[in-house]
């Protein structure tokens, strides 16, 4: 069976730190607006590209932010609702995709159709819940991999790349990065 460890912390902080995000609209006030990813880990350690343990992450001293791909308007309200994220949590887009890119030593890295008969996928597909796999669609670009950081202004604690769609990173790894980000 294949380790889901974390990759080594290879993405530097002067990878993410210029990025331009564009804050997706909130369901409840539709403003867009766009900020440099360092500001996402300003003032307190930030948690990217997760969508789950809002409230924990949160008490450890971390934000919980969300970069996705693409702006497909009822994609990016699915995301507003549970399970995924409440309205308040912050989604961003990174349309230059670096974040992505940094996964991948400047490349972004793309699952191959090989990835959707691994029996692994299916495996996940079968534990999901019903409104869950309901929820489930084939909008938007659906190959591209992405992964979780956790970021400080001291740099990048935590990076760990998805190496097969819906595996997700370790929340005891998560959690570990956010105590050691928050100097707990």
């Amino acid at each position: 069976m294949a380790s889901l460890k974390a990759s080594a912390v290879a993405t530097k902080l002067s990878e993410l730190a210029p990025a331009v995000l564009t804050r997706l609209p909130a369901p409840t006030t539709g403003a867009v607006s766009k900020i440099k990813a360092s500001e996402l880990w300003q003032t307190r350690p930030a948690v990217v590209l997760l969508h789950e343990r809002k409230a924990e992450i949160n008490d450890l001293g971390c934000d919980l932010v969300c970069l996705l791909k693409e702006n497909i308007a009822d994609e990016v309200e699915a995301f507003h609702r549970e399970p995924y994220w409440s309205p308040s949590t912050p989604l961003y887009l990174d349309e230059d995709m670096t974040f992505f890119k940094a996964l991948g030593g400047g490349k972004v890295r793309k699952g191959g159709l090989s990835s959707f008969f691994k029996p692994g996928l299916w495996k996940r597909y079968g534990k999901m819940d019903k409104a869950t796999k309901e929820d489930a669609n084939l909008k938007g670009e659906g190959t591209i991999l992405g992964g979780t950081y956790v970021v400080s202004k001291e740099g990048v604690q935590y990076q760990f790349k998805e190496k097969d769609f819906g595996v997700a990173a370790p929340l005891d790894e998560i959690i570990d990065a956010c105590k050691r980000a928050a100097g707990k």
